[in-house]
């Protein structure tokens, strides 16, 4: 993974009150037991994923844009995500041969941005997300930096599993909140 020029090298100025930046759990019962967490791999993202991530993206995301924004202009968003795709900090997440999401982190000299997590709607709410996001957190923790992410303030289920993780809200701008672990 490596740091782009999306981000600034400073992190610290980056998660600062006022700055701007680019879930219901399943319950077990006594019959049932906890629901299994399906088996999921990751991999390195290359050009030819572009299109299958802004789908995931789409599926992700469409709803908290348009609460948002109040519409999913899909030329904007097509165009955003092509410009913004970098490859070498994308990991695509499998489960068997599917593509179940992705994820996108940029490591910069004093922290890790979480840029992107999302999930295929059929694949969330089984802890894969957890999961994922556990792999970050251990990232960040070996290299000794905090790791910071930006979420939609409508977004509330990923405010709910950021926050289930340690994360705590160090920042807002008038759509998005900063929340960090590790400062």
């Amino acid at each position: 993974l490596r740091a782009t020029s999306a981000l600034a090298s400073n992190c610290a100025a980056l998660a600062r009150p006022g700055r701007q930046a680019g879930a219901s759990r399943r319950r077990a019962t006594r019959n049932q037991g906890p629901p299994r967490m399906p088996a999921f791999s990751l991999r390195a993202a290359t050009k030819g994923d572009l299109r299958a991530t802004f789908e995931i993206a789409e599926d992700a995301m469409r709803g908290y844009v348009e609460a948002t924004w109040g519409r999913w202009d899909a030329e904007e968003q097509e165009y955003q995500h092509r410009v913004n795709f970098d490859p070498s900090t994308y990991r695509i997440i499998l489960v068997e041969a599917d593509v179940a999401g992705f994820l996108a982190v940029e490591v910069l000299p004093d922290c890790l941005w979480l840029v992107k997590l999302y999930l295929r709607s059929r694949h969330r709410g089984r802890g894969i997300g957890s999961q994922v996001l556990q792999g970050v957190i251990d990232e960040a923790q070996a290299q000794g930096k905090p790791l910071h992410v930006r979420v939609l303030k409508v977004h509330t289920r990923a405010q709910a599993l950021y926050a289930r993780h340690g994360f705590a809200i160090t920042g807002h701008g008038a759509e998005r909140l900063v929340m960090s672990r590790g400062t």
